[in-house]
């Protein structure tokens, strides 16, 4: 009887083949390459930034004001202030407040202090305006990348104007969280066929 592996082609059982092993290790590891592979094509496919929601507006204190890059987050159950914005305007503190501040992953920081602050938000082209108490935050978040101009231009197309749209970068000074977002959202939602929703709120 004539015996050949089917793995190597040499005359022994294929279960006996030196060279089963490394098959199976190449089999195994080869799922692992191509999932990564497809990851990366993914982010690499089109533009790798994922836009959230920015929008430039007014803040004022007693004497001064300034306009600056704006976050909305409803994930944030507080809304926030830059700390270094807060000292320029002049804005005095209303009342300490101690919080745990409870991260991704379920990680809960110990009681942090802050000191918050009453300010007045308002729309940069537009009468409205409000007053909030925005708790201080020495820095709110890393980079947030803004839209590119030929997406903005998609939305000035069909008459919406985005705020936070200009060359020159800056940090986010103040973030929106679900105690004041609630306020200022007008409803109004516009889908572009580039895949981007732009969301309306009174202050821009």
């Amino acid at each position: 009887m004539s015996v050949r592996c089917i793995v190597c082609s040499k005359k022994h059982f294929p279960i006996l083949c030196p060279n089963l092993c490394r098959e199976n290790e190449n089999s195994f590891s080869s799922p692992s390459k191509t999932e990564i592979n497809s990851v990366t094509s993914n982010s690499s496919s089109g533009s790798t930034d994922v836009l959230l929601q920015t929008l430039r507006i007014r803040v004022s204190g007693p004497l001064k004001t300034k306009i600056v890059r704006c976050l909305c987050d409803s994930t944030s159950q507080r809304s926030y202030i830059n700390r270094d914005l807060a000292e320029f305007l002049d804005l005095k503190i209303d009342h300490p407040e101690f919080l745990k501040h409870s991260l991704f992953g379920g990680i809960e920081t110990e009681k942090i202090k802050h000191f918050a602050f009453k300010c007045e938000l308002q729309k940069i082209r537009g009468n409205f305006s409000c007053e909030a108490i925005l708790l201080d935050k020495e820095v709110i978040c890393g980079t947030i990348p803004k839209i590119s101009k030929s997406d903005a231009e998609c939305f000035s197309k069909n008459g919406i104007y985005l705020t936070d749209c200009e060359k020159n970068d800056s940090d986010i000074s103040v973030l929106l969280g679900a105690d004041y977002l609630g306020k200022i959202l007008t409803g109004s939602i516009s889908q572009q066929p580039n895949g981007l929703t732009a969301v309306q709120t009174y202050l821009g």
